[in-house]
């Protein structure tokens, strides 16, 4: 099965092998490359959250409830997003 951490891993090794070894974890750590395409797959998949994030936002919450103004920026709804977890936490 293909993942989008396979794609950019194999993208970051140059498109050339794409050998696992049995899991991203060697000899209890994670090599390099294997870390590389982690962090670029969880860069893309937050930015791709943030858009969505704003495009809901302002579309539906908005509309919904009178209190809410629009979002200008996806960097407000990055601030939102660490206010609610430290309150959470």
């Amino acid at each position: 099965m293909v993942t989008l951490q396979n794609i950019v891993h194999s993208l970051i090794l140059g498109g050339g092998s794409t050998e696992h070894y049995g899991g991203t974890i060697v000899n209890g750590n994670m090599n390099s490359s294997m870390m590389a395409s982690f962090f670029v797959t969880y860069l893309l998949i937050y930015i791709l959250l943030l858009l969505i994030g704003k495009f809901l936002w302002n579309t539906y919450l908005v509309d919904m409830f009178s209190v809410v103004r629009p979002i200008s920026s996806v960097w407000h709804l990055v601030a939102f997003s660490i206010l609610a977890k430290l309150v959470i936490y």
